[in-house]
């Protein structure tokens, strides 16, 4: 298995890490290039053949159950994984190797640039250090929950910056026509994924949020710019000038022309 920088894991025969114990130092180099470089972390897309040994779909357990966000049915799938090279019989080697593949996919969900969050120090020193299976089970476990952790914080923050980043673009857009859709392509978020997250945390559909944004502005022009109100709904983005009307008296109560006359 080679790393794109160039560091080889070697596996003497067709199966084994044969050389893995006997030259720490290289199988060091190639973990440092697959997780802690900044250039590399998740870079890594050759994938190791273990199908012979009926490892991979246990390793895409994992991996599942790492993504599906809940600690139980991680904990579970890690355990299942164990329980199934215990009875293959595989050695500590080669079960090692279908880990460094497991956490590298784990990684590339994670994103580039993320490490480990107990160090990267660590983190190395403990995965080389685990001798035996149940060392590695325990590791292997360990290391999968504090990355779920670390996941689970970054995307209730990121939850929860998006509605406001929503409402600053509005803001800064607020006299061009904006839609759902230029909102989510601006923040690079699924428009479905962002209008509910938006409705959660704002109690308003964006759309109905855009409109009364406007009709906020409008209020605003009418009262302090000597422009006429046509021209104020064209400024704002309403090629249609009843439309604007309509909207304006939802929000509003009243007609453009008689709030103006206040």
């Amino acid at each position: 298995i080679h790393s794109h920088s160039g560091v080889r894991i070697g596996i003497g025969g067709q199966t084994k890490l044969a050389k893995l114990q006997q030259s720490r130092k290289e199988a060091e180099r190639a973990l440092d290039t697959l997780f802690f470089s900044g250039e590399c972390i998740g870079a890594a897309k050759e994938t190791p053949n273990f199908d012979h040994l009926g490892l991979n779909q246990w390793a895409d357990n994992v991996v599942q159950a790492w993504a599906s966000m809940d600690e139980r049915t991680l904990r579970a799938a890690v355990a299942d994984y164990f329980r199934f090279v215990r009875g293959l019989g595989s050695g500590r080697d080669i079960v090692l190797l279908n880990i460094i593949h497991i956490l590298n996919r784990v990684f590339v969900q994670l994103g580039e640039g993320q490490q480990p969050p107990m160090g990267v120090d660590h983190f190395q020193k403990s995965l080389m250090n685990a001798f035996t299976l149940d060392q590695l089970e325990i590791h292997t476990s360990t290391v999968l929950s504090a990355l779920h952790e670390k996941h689970r914080k970054s995307s209730l923050m990121a939850q929860e910056s998006l509605p406001g980043r929503a409402c600053a673009y509005i803001e800064a857009h607020i006299q061009e026509r904006i839609a759902l859709s230029d909102v989510a392509a601006h923040l690079y978020v699924n428009a479905s994924y962002l209008s509910r997250i938006f409705k959660q945390a704002i109690g308003d559909t964006i759309s109905h949020y855009i409109t009364h944004k406007k009709i906020v502005r409008a209020m605003e022009d009418m009262r302090n710019l000597s422009l006429g109100i046509r021209e104020i709904a064209i400024q704002l983005g309403f090629s249609d000038y009843s439309y604007f009307c309509v909207q304006f008296k939802k929000e509003t109560g009243e007609t453009p022309l008689n709030y103006r006359k206040r």
